[in-house]
């Protein structure tokens, strides 16, 4: 139990009028496959796969989750992985970081033994399963592709629906993800400590007091 916990996450929502095959149906589909991988694997620390409701009315899901197990996270909480968005046939992945740079260093080192390259951001994005968790202490990223300035020309929109997807693709995210999470649950010690640069915390701190309401949004 001291070694904490590792946190994948997805949403099995979509907007209305919108198939959600990229927005968030590969999430989903990318959790189950990770289940199906790691579960027979030897393990040092607890994995927990989580899909969460109602990410598009502001991630209301794992707010959610995070307010009703909020000690449990602080002090166990060693990563939070979440995927949303990642499979466009056309376009460039991205990881999006709360964290340190040890940790974002081993993901992209993994991902590239996949032939996965990643670019990289350090922006502080409440928009995301991902952002309850950093506002609880607990590190972490968002794997994303974008195939536009804006992010996805076929975001929330009634086409985005199997024929922008790219399965070969989503295949090969979700098996870097694997190694991933495979190595870390198995180390000793991560290769990285958990907790998130000061730079950050003041921004998600202030998202989540004026986004969120707070820990007491009520």
């Amino acid at each position: 139990p001291e070694a904490g916990v590792l946190f994948a996450g997805g949403h099995h929502d979509t907007q209305a009028d919108s198939v959600g095959a990229d927005d968030n149906a590969v999430g989903v589909v990318a959790l189950l496959e990770l289940a199906r991988i790691l579960a027979p694997l030897p393990r040092r620390r607890t994995l927990r796969l989580i899909s969460f409701g109602t990410e598009e009315q502001l991630s209301v899901g794992s707010a959610e989750y995070v307010r009703e197990h909020r000690a449990e996270i602080a002090a166990r909480g060693r990563c939070m992985f979440n995927i949303d968005g990642g499979g466009s046939l056309m376009g460039w992945t991205e990881l999006n970081a709360n964290g340190p740079d040890a940790m974002v260093a081993a993901i992209v080192k993994a991902f590239q033994r996949r032939d996965v390259w990643l670019g990289v951001g350090r922006e502080v994005i409440p928009y995301t399963d991902q952002f309850p968790f950093a506002v609880a202490g607990v590190p972490g990223v968002w794997l994303s592709r974008r195939n536009c300035k804006a992010g996805r020309f076929f975001h929330h929109r009634p086409d985005d629906n199997l024929a922008r997807v790219s399965c070969e693709l989503v295949a090969t995210l979700t098996s870097a993800a694997a190694d991933l999470l495979a190595d870390w649950s198995a180390r000793r010690t991560l290769p990285f400590a958990p907790r998130i640069p000061a730079a950050q915390r003041e921004g998600i701190q202030a998202f989540w007091e004026d986004l969120y309401g707070g820990w007491d949004r009520r």
